[in-house]
């Protein structure tokens, strides 16, 4: 039987989106296909200026390999995390990003996973230290003023104005949203929602039960990892979007002395209360950066999904914050 599904799995990034990429969107034995490369997705829905994006050419681009997983009895999923924002820029695009989706393809679902705001913020961090960003902490989330170009932005991580705009573009019930803990607490749990959403007359399958929830991809740096990969990026980083300042913008060389420390054990022979001290500063940072200012948005956002955050660390109540 031919089914006519799309989901599309928006992001945000820092939630485990490689390894769904890996073990579940590409899994045709739980009855998905992932036949898009990451590159066809930002070529054809991210990169066209807002004038030139034309959503018919664009479902055009996409429908033989959306016909051919529907043909084989798969759901096709485009799953590309940029699609809610980038952070290093604040998101600044996720609107116009998710109204060209809407447009392009109407009758999908649509999955976003979210993750506890500090969390979120020291791992994006510390995504855009191992890009090669150069800033500090404190430059990275207390950038000037974005009168020319869009910097970071605490806002971007208020879930509740992304999550309620999807439900008015695609219909609450074509919008499946779940918190990042609950895959590190309970990943079966996390696992068959999601299958469950997209097939929803299908009795959970023991093959989730085989998967490596436990493994973990895309690990982020220590403290001291982070100082010493973004000291090398100011000195020898490859210029690119995220570092246009490099002094000696060799690239190479910022590689093989990063890759070269590593190898040497450098980030483990430091003495551990450095380690430590540095690893704790960036939780402390951040934490007092953040304060209570999500609490009203995890209270709508908990509202608008069913799922009481709190239970999975979200800050919901100002006298609870730290």
């Amino acid at each position: 039987m031919i089914v006519s599904r799309l989901c599309l799995h928006v992001g945000y990034q820092k939630t485990g989106s490689t390894w769904l990429r890996q073990h579940l969107f590409n899994n045709s034995a739980l009855g998905f296909s992932a036949p898009f490369t990451r590159y066809q997705m930002l070529e054809q829905i991210v990169y066209p200026h807002a004038f030139d994006f034309d959503p018919a050419l664009c479902h055009a681009y996409f429908d033989d390999g959306i016909m051919n997983a529907s043909g084989d009895d798969l759901c096709p999923v485009l799953s590309l995390e940029r699609l809610s924002g980038n952070p290093v820029s604040g998101g600044y695009d996720s609107k116009e990003l998710a109204d060209r989706l809407a447009n392009t393809f109407p009758d999908a679902k649509v999955m976003i996973v979210i993750r506890e705001q500090k969390s979120m913020i020291l791992s994006s961090y510390k995504e855009y230290i191992k890009s090669g960003g150069p800033s500090s902490l404190l430059g990275y989330l207390d950038p000037p003023p974005p009168k020319r170009i869009p910097y970071f932005d605490f806002d971007h991580y208020k879930y509740h104005r992304l999550i309620r705009y999807y439900f008015q573009l695609f219909g609450r019930s074509h919008v499946i949203v779940l918190p990042f803990e609950m895959f590190n607490s309970s990943p079966l749990e996390f696992l068959n929602r999601f299958v469950c959403f997209v097939y929803p007359q299908r009795e959970p399958s023991p093959i989730i039960e085989k998967l490596p929830c436990d493994e973990r991809v895309n690990v982020g740096f220590s403290g001291i990892e982070l100082e010493i990969k973004r000291h090398l990026s100011m000195l020898f980083g490859e210029r690119n979007s995220l570092n246009l300042h490099s002094l000696f913008p060799t690239g190479r060389f910022e590689r093989t002395a990063f890759n070269g420390f590593k190898m040497l054990g450098v980030f483990n022979v430091a003495p551990k209360p450095l380690r430590n001290h540095l690893d704790k500063n960036l939780i402390t940072q951040v934490a007092q950066l953040v304060g209570y200012r999500y609490t009203d948005s995890n209270r709508q956002t908990s509202q608008l999904i069913g799922i009481d955050l709190a239970t999975y660390g979200y800050d919901l109540d100002k006298n609870n914050v730290i």
